[in-house]
C-alpha cells in the first residue's frame, strides 16, 4: 500500500520548488513565502517572459520627438539592437515580484 503525502507537505514542496526556481533567476523570493503565492508568482513571471526571436521595433510619437541624453540614448539603441537580432530580452525584465497579499 502507497503512503498518502499530507496536502500540507504537497503545498510545501510545491513552494519550495517555485522559490527555487524564481531565486535561481536572481528574483529574491523569501523561501517562507505562502505556496498560494509562490505559484502567483512564478505565473506571473512565466507570463511576462519574452520568448527568443527577431523581431521589429517602434518608437512612440513622444519618444521619437524627445532628445534622450546620450547615455540613456545608448541603452535604448542596445536593447533595440538586441531586439532586431533576436537576443534574449528577458534580462531586461524587472525582477520585482508583487502579489495580491504584498508578497
Amino acid at each position: 500500500m502507497t503512503a498518502l503525502v499530507p496536502f500540507e507537505a504537497l503545498l510545501d514542496g510545491m513552494r519550495d520548488a517555485l522559490v527555487g526556481l524564481l531565486n535561481a533567476d536572481a528574483y529574491g523570493v523569501d523561501p517562507a513565502t505562502a505556496p498560494d503565492d509562490a505559484l502567483k508568482l512564478y505565473l506571473n513571471v512565466r507570463r511576462r517572459r519574452i520568448s527568443p526571436g527577431a523581431r521589429t521595433t517602434a518608437r512612440s510619437r513622444e519618444l521619437a520627438a524627445r532628445a534622450l541624453p546620450a547615455p540613456l540614448e545608448a541603452v535604448v539603441q542596445a536593447v533595440e539592437a538586441k531586439s532586431l537580432r533576436g537576443d534574449d530580452l528577458n534580462p531586461f525584465l524587472s525582477r520585482a515580484c508583487e502579489c495580491d497579499s504584498g508578497c
